[in-house]
């Protein structure tokens, strides 16, 4: 995890102004080498945290993980996992616990189609969760999505350079929605995250 933020750190000053970065953090409990998530100030170009909890072996629980929700929280910094790496108790638990932190599930890298029945009782438990697009796939799955939850919650992603940005923004633009509906999941929803962080 700390490789990968100092490389973050080391090529921002290279990146256009409109470019941003996610890090990977980790429970803050342990004395660990930085630069890690959770202790300072952020980096002025972070927009996210992203977790791997089953990688890196740690609960997704608030005793874990809190204090670095709560330092998120603050900043409005959004948190980031994918939906492989946690279990779906877990995250109800913590979003429960910090309702003021958008957690945006990511669908990668397995279809979260085989996962309906929990991400969609989660989201209607939880309005500070929100889903990324790339890997959701299903008949219909963005227009019953909205219909369910509302535009808001769904953040269009790709997943390049491993999948085709082709067939998400494809399922987005076949939806049976409205026009600013697409919009804000094709980009409005991101901006809107991008913007409420306080670095």
């Amino acid at each position: 995890a700390q490789e990968g933020n100092q490389a973050l750190l080391e090529a921002s000053g290279a990146l256009p102004p409109n470019v941003y970065t996610v890090w990977t953090g980790l429970p803050t409990a342990m004395p660990e080498q930085d630069p890690l998530p959770g202790r300072g100030r952020p980096d002025p170009r972070l927009r996210g945290v992203r977790l791997f909890p089953k990688i890196h072996q740690f609960q997704l629980a608030p005793w874990v993980v809190g204090e670095l929700c709560a330092w998120c929280s603050e900043r409005r910094l959004p948190l980031f996992v994918w939906h492989v790496e946690l279990e779906w108790g877990s995250l109800q638990t913590l979003a429960a616990a910090f309702p003021r932190l958008p957690i945006v599930i990511e669908s990668q890298w397995q279809k979260i189609l085989y996962h309906n029945r929990d991400l969609f009782s989660l989201l209607k438990a939880c309005p500070n969760v929100l889903l990324e697009s790339s890997n959701f796939i299903g008949q219909d799955n963005v227009s019953v999505f909205v219909r369910s939850f509302g535009a808001e919650r769904l953040v269009w992603g790709s997943f390049l350079p491993v999948n085709d940005p082709y067939a998400s923004i494809g399922m987005v633009l076949d939806a049976d929605i409205q026009e600013e509906e697409k919009r804000l999941i094709a980009g409005g929803n991101l901006r809107r995250l991008i913007a409420g962080v306080k670095t």
